[in-house]
């Protein structure tokens, strides 16, 4: 598991981590985020190894543990670009063949994640859920629920069961 950071916050991270005492949890450092939210995809993905890889934005902490594990239940019966998706609406994690790797990686300054995407839509499966999390992203703190259950509360998947099948 890959967790990518800026270079201010590495330090914390890998103390964290540290503290975590999974050794399959590694930080990464964009050394320049200013470049935009694909940029640390692209910094993730030239250090990711298996057979696939899973994005999974950390400011998107309401995507439910059994969304995570549907979307990787799919890519293992079809290694695709597969999405879930919620009233029709595509969200996030998305599992990725690695054989976009080069792709991503080589994509220009102004490119995103959905530009690669979209070049392969015959490429692309939808795992439709139940599950509005894997829309909603937490921008500001006004973004976080008044009511209802905070940050954490969900039990995430563990990496020896879940996640290290994607890098």
């Amino acid at each position: 598991m890959i967790v990518v950071v800026g270079r201010d916050a590495r330090a914390e991270l890998e103390r964290d981590v540290n503290t975590m005492l999974d050794p399959r949890v590694r930080p990464v450092e964009n050394p320049d985020p200013s470049r935009g939210m694909f940029s640390s995809i692209q910094e993730g993905v030239a250090q990711a190894q298996g057979d696939a890889i899973l994005v999974m934005p950390a400011d998107m902490p309401f995507v439910s543990p059994d969304t995570v594990r549907a979307v990787i239940a799919a890519y293992e019966h079809k290694p695709a670009i597969v999405s879930p998706r919620y009233r029709g609406k595509r969200g996030h994690p998305v599992a990725l063949p690695t054989s976009l790797r080069d792709e991503i990686r080589g994509a220009g300054a102004r490119a995103t994640l959905h530009d690669v995407i979209h070049a392969h839509t015959d490429m692309r499966v939808d795992v439709d859920i139940d599950d509005p999390g894997v829309l909603r992203d937490i921008d500001r703190p006004e973004d976080l629920p008044k009511d209802g259950p905070s940050v954490g509360t969900r039990r995430s998947p563990r990496p020896d069961t879940d996640s290290e099948r994607l890098s």
